[in-house]
């Protein structure tokens, strides 16, 4: 989430990546968002507070969802390529045919073929009889996963599923394959210098992570038609990575491989250090004037007690600026260090952060612990 909004930032904000191409990826980006928005919450909250229960409406709601925006990125993916193959294969004609308002037309029939194609699959669902058990086997409400708990016939829904799935997806990776076999002929034409290794680079981030998500798609297909050899449990998380680590890779390949968003987040970052250095300096500056009325009580108790108010913010503090300093030494002695540790901090100061704000503060603030705890009991007490 943090390297998806980094990069829809820098983009809105440089003026340079305001190109067809980015906003593309910008659609990707946001696509990520809500996919991961819509699975990782439930399947947290299964794991960490055994909250396993989940109410018809929001169950069939997120099937729909998945299905729906899983079936956008596919899209969007072909999209991407066809925008790979015209800078590759048709460079001169790239600014009349690729222009922003090619990309309009092409998030409305991104939007309109998947919104429109998607919507029978949870009334299908829907329309089903469910009066047997009613546990999913899987952490998401996954669309067969919920059909077979009715004690109705579900031909029709895994008719749909799979027509549906190959139509959509299916054809998408079609296209994919077949613009970069069109894009790998023409590269391999060109006589140049330099001019394949130039012209492979243009399309090897987009390229990756196509191949990451078709890859795990057929994996999880191949594995859910040969489910009586594989443990139950393998699809499931399948389907959780499919959801998950695209969504985490598409911004880090790009951020990676990508000159023009490199150098567009560093400028970012450097506007940010003018705004984060004077909040860095006030909040030392506090803990300044917080240290010396401490060393004025009287009491070790009273200071001790000062001090343990003060000492979950200030190790946040200290940890956050930490990184934050590191990552800026290492940009400004860039020459001296691998290029890859200025974008590795940068990731991790998204999330390491905000990993250990709440454990932090769980541990160390008596309050917020017993509150954790009487939750917790409240929702042990109403299961039983």
């Amino acid at each position: 989430m943090g390297a998806n909004t980094t990069l829809l930032i820098t983009i809105r904000l440089e003026a340079s990546l305001h190109e067809p191409m980015y906003y593309l990826l910008s659609l990707l980006s946001l696509l990520d968002m809500v996919l991961c928005l819509t699975v990782i919450p439930k399947v947290l909250a299964i794991f960490w507070f055994d909250l396993r229960s989940i109410s018809f409406f929001t169950c069939f709601l997120q099937m729909y969802i998945m299905n729906c925006f899983l079936a956008m990125e596919s899209c969007t993916f072909m999209v991407m390529a066809y925008d790979r193959y015209v800078a590759v294969c048709q460079p001169l004609r790239y600014t009349s045919i690729i222009t922003d308002q090619f990309v309009a037309k092409a998030t409305i029939f991104i939007l309109a073929r998947n919104v429109l194609f998607t919507v029978p699959i949870p009334i299908l669902s829907v329309r089903l009889h469910y009066c047997g058990r009613n546990v999913i086997e899987n952490c998401i409400c996954a669309n067969m996963s919920v059909s077979r708990l009715s004690c109705d016939d579900v031909t029709i829904n895994r008719v749909y599923q799979f027509a549906g799935g190959w139509t959509l997806l299916g054809s998408d990776l079609i296209l994919i394959f077949l613009s970069y076999t069109l894009i790998l002929r023409a590269v391999l034409r060109l006589k140049a210098e330099g001019a394949v290794a130039k012209a492979l680079s243009t399309c090897s981030s987009h390229f990756i992570l196509i191949l990451f998500f078709s890859t795990i798609l057929l994996v999880f297909v191949l594995t859910h038609v040969a489910k009586k050899r594989v443990s139950p449990d393998v699809p499931v998380l399948l389907n959780v990575l499919h959801h998950v680590i695209p969504a985490a890779l598409n911004p880090i390949v790009y951020g990676v491989r990508t000159q023009e968003i490199k150098q567009g987040i560093q400028r970012l970052l450097k506007k940010a250090w003018t705004l984060l250095g004077s909040d860095l300096i006030l909040i030392f500056l506090s803990y300044i004037f917080i240290l010396r009325a401490i060393l004025r009580l009287n009491t070790r108790e009273t200071a001790a007690k000062a001090l343990s108010t003060c000492g979950s913010h200030f190790i946040l503090i200290l940890f956050f600026s930490t990184i934050l300093l590191v990552f800026v030494f290492t940009h400004l002695a860039k020459k001296k260090v691998s290029p890859d540790i200025p974008v590795l901090l940068n990731v991790l100061h998204h999330v390491i952060p905000a990993a250990l704000n709440p454990i932090v503060y769980g541990v160390r603030t008596q309050e917020i612990k017993q509150g954790i705890w009487k939750l917790l009991r409240k929702g042990s007490d109403s299961r039983k």
